[in-house]
């Protein structure tokens, strides 16, 4: 007989499910069964392997906090929790923690168990050992007993009972196995309360059966003294008397809850092996030493076009075997080793686990394997591939130097990137390159490279230490001399973060900001020249004005009637308001604006010392001091004060008549509103503002338009006026 037909015979009498077991138990990959709860239901072989832990050792242990090094644990929670919750992941990548302590990177693929009904009992994992892509390095250990049938302890109880008294009789086994202290009296109804709630019916009609057929045999449910309920299996006759009528039954008893349980349990292990190979989002397969599909299922097949089992008797040789390191890679297999393939199926990309499988006697008689579909990984490494490329290629011409500093496990800091313009910098110093660069820590760069003090390095480290304790950007800025001259520097420090949020590595970005800074001096001392100069124009008009009130004065004494003499003196008021505030600028830190509550306070205080021989009468200026307004608001609101605080000594309190006249400014909105208000006899019955012949309320309204604003008058115990205007922009604040 041919090798093919022995390989055959071989292979059919193993069987499909068989097949199954010995692909699970054998293949290079992980499989993990976990409940609902995250706890360890199942391992392979494999697993128990790599960990270094056997299945009856974790079996109902937590999977997180067992296996998965601390800082990852919530992060697979979560990722656990959604599969849970019925949301897919696939391709998941984390470390396992053996028993030797060591890190195992695993990439799983998971799918819900189900039950008969549907209902999701548990999660199966499939995962890939990729810490390292080269070969695995031990082959496969010579299979293994797959299912080890648990040893059966048959305890034989014996019971008769008399039909006529209904008296029961039981051996001391029987005693034990019913859970009942040896010689306790027990009546027939005693025993029926013992029987399992959801038996009773089914254990009556078999006891009726029994007396009507004369035997019967099965199991049934009890429920001993203590809770604990057993499977018993047992056997009954009848004995009837000379007419034919039962008088007597009696049976054995055997307790078969051990090998009951263990049937439950090897029933849900096939249905969970069921689920598993036919519900897992990867391809399992097995080939016969020619190379022939023996066994082929896995969800994943529809990814090729594939029904479970289609290509079983097809040559994989044939089908696939012009595949690029196919044949060689089973080849491999059949040698011992182990081995991973990707291969290209259109745009589907699927990366597969070659292994030995063996026979009884340890003899390699086929390969079997287990494929993931790694389309979206490999497609999403593409993206990463290409996306570092380009920022490869910004950090390499952008005009700013760039340095990458990884942070070691004792926190030092380690050259591993220098972009082009960084090294053409520190090529005017010493002649380097990269590779001179990579690797030095930061002392070695600033002390040794850079050739800078001790207090720089100290600087830096603070820098770099704050970026990495905040996980936030930093900024500063320093200058060094170079051959060509001082270049003046704005660096950020990035702090790059991983997965969990440490931070391991640190962008260091510099930009040469010396045009900058050159320029920014002549402004600065351009603003003094012209600061200085529009000073000196304040002074300037503050004196010319001041002559201007000089020459008023002399020539005021020269008239003799007394409205030419008074008119003289308003205009010297309104002269000194803008004397005034000319004043104020000149003397202000800041010559664009004035603090306009400030240039009130002494308007009205001058107009007080101007009016003094009128007695009785009070002046109260109530402001904020956070109104700043440029020159040419402040010197028409300063006239409309003066004007109104005028009227107020002339006209408010006839003859001797005391009083008190409020000044105030004050911010409404985005208006600042001026008001006067006084408790004197009010305005002249049918005056209105403006309109009559008074040169002064003629100025007040020509002011008020000047400024874009409104003027309201009104009469209530006393006069009060009310003028507003918009806000200037950056009216609010203390001067510069």
């Amino acid at each position: 007989m041919s090798g093919t037909e022995d390989d055959s015979k071989r292979w059919g009498a193993i069987g499909h499910q068989q097949i199954a077991l010995q692909i699970l138990k054998d293949a290079p990959v992980v499989i993990l069964v976990l409940d609902l709860e995250g706890r360890i239901q199942h391992v392979n072989s494999f697993f128990e392997r790599l960990a270094g832990y056997r299945l009856d050792e974790v079996r109902g242990r937590d999977w997180f906090d067992t296996f998965l090094p601390e800082r990852d644990r919530e992060r697979i929670r979560a990722l656990f929790r959604q599969s849970r919750e019925g949301e897919h992941v696939d391709g998941s990548v984390n470390a396992i923690v053996t028993r030797a302590g060591d890190e195992r990177q695993i990439e799983w693929t998971d799918e819900f168990l189900r039950d008969n009904e549907g209902r999701a009992i548990g999660i199966v994992a499939i995962g890939q050992d990729v810490t390292e892509r080269s070969a695995a390095r031990d082959a496969l250990r010579t299979s293994e007993q797959r299912l080890a049938e648990a040893q059966r302890i048959a305890s034989l109880g014996a019971w008769e009972l008399d039909l006529r008294t209904l008296t029961p009789w039981w051996s001391e086994e029987q005693y034990r196995l019913n859970g009942v202290p040896l010689g306790t009296p027990v009546s027939q109804d005693q025993f029926l309360s013992m029987i399992h709630p959801d038996d009773r019916a089914k254990f009556a009609e078999t006891f009726r059966t029994a007396l009507e057929a004369g035997a019967w045999e099965g199991e049934y449910r009890i429920v001993r003294p203590d809770g604990q309920v057993r499977t018993l299996y047992g056997r009954a006759k009848t004995t009837c008397d000379a007419r034919g009528t039962p008088v007597k039954i009696a049976g054995t008893n055997r307790d078969i809850t051990d090998s009951k349980n263990t049937e439950d349990a090897a029933r849900r292990n096939d249905a969970l092996l069921r689920t598993v190979i036919g519900g897992a989002p990867v391809v399992i397969f097995a080939l016969d030493r020619q190379g022939v599909f023996r066994f082929s299922e896995g969800r994943a097949l529809a990814n090729l076009g594939l029904r479970p089992g289609q290509i079983v008797g097809t040559s994989a040789l044939d089908v696939y075997g012009s595949v690029p390191g196919f044949e060689e890679t089973f080849r491999r297999a059949l040698s011992g080793e182990q081995s991973t393939l990707t291969s290209h199926f259109g745009p589907i990309a699927f990366e597969a686990a070659y292994a030995p499988s063996y026979d009884a006697d340890g003899v390699i008689d086929g390969v079997i394997g287990v494929g993931f579909d790694v389309t979206d990984r490999l497609t999403a490494e593409a993206v990463v591939r290409e996306r570092e490329a380009r920022l490869a290629l910004v950090f390499n011409h952008t005009s700013d130097t760039m340095l990458l500093l990884s942070v070691d496990a004792d926190g030092t800091l380690r050259v591993a990137a220098a972009n082009r313009s960084f090294v053409d910098r520190i090529s005017m110093i010493t002649k380097v390159d990269e590779a001179d660069l990579i690797g030095l820590t930061l002392e070695e760069l600033t002390l040794e490279i850079y050739r800078r003090p001790p207090a720089v390095l100290a600087q830096y480290q603070e820098s770099l230490r704050r970026a990495i304790d905040t996980r936030t950007p930093v900024t500063f800025e320093h200058s060094m001399i170079f051959p060509t001259g001082p270049i003046f520097t704005e660096v950020m420090l990035v702090p790059v973060l991983d997965g969990a949020g440490a931070c391991v590595q640190v962008l260091w970005s510099s930009r040469d900001v010396t045009a900058r800074k050159q320029a920014d001096a002549q402004v600065r001392a351009s603003l003094g020249e012209k600061e200085t100069l529009l000073r000196e124009i304040h002074h300037r008009v503050k004196n010319n004005l001041q002559v201007i009130a000089g020459l008023l004065h002399f020539q005021s004494k020269k008239l003799r009637a007394p409205e030419d003499v008074a008119a003289f003196a308003e205009l010297r008021q309104r002269i000194f308001a803008m004397t005034l505030l000319h004043e104020r600028l000149y003397q202000s830190s800041d010559v664009a604006r004035v603090i306009f509550c400030d240039y009130v306070r002494a308007l009205v205080a001058e107009l007080g010392r101007s009016f003094a021989p009128r007695q009785g009468i009070r002046i109260e200026v109530k402001t904020t001091n956070d109104v700043l307004l440029p020159l040419e608001i402040a010197m028409p609101s300063g006239m409309i004060v003066t004007e109104l605080v005028t009227n107020v000594f002339k006209h408010a309190f006839p003859g001797t008549r005391e009083g008190t006249a409020t000044v105030s400014v004050r911010t409404v909105g985005d208006r600042i509103v001026l008001g006067v208000d006084d408790d004197g006899v009010g305005f002249p019955d049918g005056l209105i503002p403006g309109a009559g012949s008074s040169f002064g309320w003629e100025l007040v309204r020509s002011l008020v338009l000047q400024l874009d604003g409104t003027v309201e008058a009104t009469t209530d115990r006393g006069a009060h006026v009310r003028v507003s205007f918009a806000a200037p922009a950056l009216a609010e604040g203390p001067p510069a």
